[in-house]
This record gives structure tokens, C-alpha cells and sequence, in this order.
């Protein structure tokens, strides 16, 4: 490793960095880590301990990456031909111990986890997923291949996401929970298979009630979902609402319900 005193590195001497990765100012490396060639870190991250960090990867910022912490491996898919696919990482996220990211297939080619997000011991995000921003997952959840999770979502531990779920805005899913369909914004799902039991952030008091009322319709009017959508874009006005129906609307595996 060259210019190690120019940016200002602190560098344990077990860790193995490829010349041609490319290293901001003020990163911390801790012992055994090894980062391959073509990755990018930003400044002022840390790097704990037997965190390996290989292909196509880019990390932002402030990051944290816990002990163990796998990041930019090949995608676990049988129809991988090591494409050149890479992981995109935020600034000013946590990566507990034993956290695994992998890098998209040629479906996306990328995997991208946004910014300010808190991802728990032996959290696993698969091929191809994107995750916003201000997310926290708990422990041991395991995040199947293209799955979407919107900003602010809270997911608990040991949760199962099957592939190609959606995970709403600002919702919760409670722990242990094994999710096979999309959570709209905003709303809570719970259970082995989740369905909505609740509701999830609401930024304002008089969403709340709004978002109560849309939950009513949807989970016990005895409308189907087409006709609780057409009620509550009827009844309310508010853009968490608009983005409401736009998700049920655009879902292709259906809602847990």
C-alpha cells in the first residue's frame, strides 16, 4: 500500500489492499482485512477487523463495517456468468458483524443500499436488492435477491424477505416474521406469512388517522383491493396517500393482508 501517510490512513499491517483500489482520507483498517482491486472507499470510514471487501464495489462516506463483513461477492445465482455487476453503498451507514452484501446480477447490475442505514449482526442482502435511506434491520434477517426497501423502513430481527417483495416507505415488520408478498408504505405486518397488522410511521398526527382509516378499508371492509383503493382515492387527499394506492396499484405479487 502506497501513500498511506499522504491521506492519512490508519492501516493495521496484517491487512492485504490491492494498489488498485482507490482509498479516501482518514479510513481506519483493522487486522486480516483484504480489499481487491477495483474498489472505491470513501473518507473517513472504519474497517474492523477480517472485513473482506471485493469486485466492483463503492462505498461512500462515514461508513462503519463491523467485524466479518463481507462486501461486492458474486451473487449466490445459478445463472451468474461473472458479468461485471457491482454494490453501491450510501455515506454514513453501520454494518454489524457478519453482514454479507452481494453484487447484482446482468438483470439490474447493481446492488445499491442508500445512505444512514443500520444493519444489524449477520444481516444478509442478496443480488440485485435496493434499499433506500434510514433503514434499520435487526439481527440475522436475511434479505432475498431484488428485493426493494423504502426509506425509513424498520424490519426486526430474524425476518425472511422473499425475492422480489417490496418493502414500503416508512413501514415495520416485526420480528421473526416470513414476508412473501409487498408492505405498502406505511403500514406494520407481522406473522409466518406476515400480513398487515397495524400501522407503521406516520410523520403527522393527522396522517395517523387518515392512514387508520385506509387500513379499515383495506384490511376490514370486505372490500377486494381494487375497490378499498378506489374508496380511499376517493375519500382522501394527502401525497403519503398518493403514494399509497400508487404501491397497492403497481404491485405485482399482491399485498400481505
Amino acid at each position: 500500500m502506497t501513500g498511506k501517510q499522504e491521506l492519512d490512513l490508519d492501516v493495521a499491517e496484517s491487512a492485504r489492499i490491492s494498489s488498485e483500489a482507490s482509498l479516501g482520507s482518514g479510513i481506519k483498517i483493522g487486522p486480516r482485512v483484504m480489499i481487491g482491486p477495483n474498489v472505491v472507499i470513501g473518507e473517513n470510514t472504519v474497517i474492523e477487523a477480517d472485513v473482506e471487501i471485493i469486485g466492483k464495489t463503492f462505498i461512500g462516506d462515514r461508513n462503519h463495517i463491523g467485524r466479518g463483513v463481507l462486501l461486492g461477492y458474486p451473487p449466490q445465482h445459478t445463472g451468474y456468468q461473472n458479468e461485471s455487476t457491482q454494490l453501491v453503498i450510501g455515506r454514513d451507514n453501520y454494518f454489524g458483524p457478519g453482514v454479507t452484501v452481494h453484487r447484482g446480477t446482468k438483470d439490474t447490475g447493481e446492488t445499491r443500499i442508500g445512505s444512514g442505514n443500520y444493519l444489524s449482526a449477520f444481516v444478509h442482502v442478496a443480488h440485485d436488492c435496493q434499499l433506500g435511506d434510514g433503514i434499520s434491520i435487526g439481527n440475522n434477517t436475511q434479505v432475498a435477491g431484488h428485493v426493494e426497501i423504502g426509506s425509513e423502513a424498520e424490519i426486526g430481527n430474524q425476518v425472511g424477505i422473499h425475492q422480489f417483495v417490496r418493502i414500503g416507505r416508512a413501514s415495520i415488520l416485526s420480528s421473526s416474521s416470513k414476508v412473501i408478498k409487498d408492505l405498502p408504505p406505511f403500514f406494520k405486518a407481522e406473522g409466518h406469512p406476515a400480513k398487515l397488522s397495524g400501522l407503521g410511521k406516520c410523520p403527522r398526527e393527522e396522517l395517523k388517522l387518515i392512514m387508520a382509516k385506509a387500513y379499515e378499508y383495506i384490511c376490514y371492509s370486505g372490500l377486494n383491493i381494487s375497490q378499498s383503493v378506489e374508496k380511499i382515492k376517493n375519500e382522501f387527499e394527502a401525497v403519503e396517500i398518493t403514494e399509497l394506492t400508487a404501491f397497492i396499484e403497481s404491485s405485482s405479487r399482491g399485498i400481505c393482508r
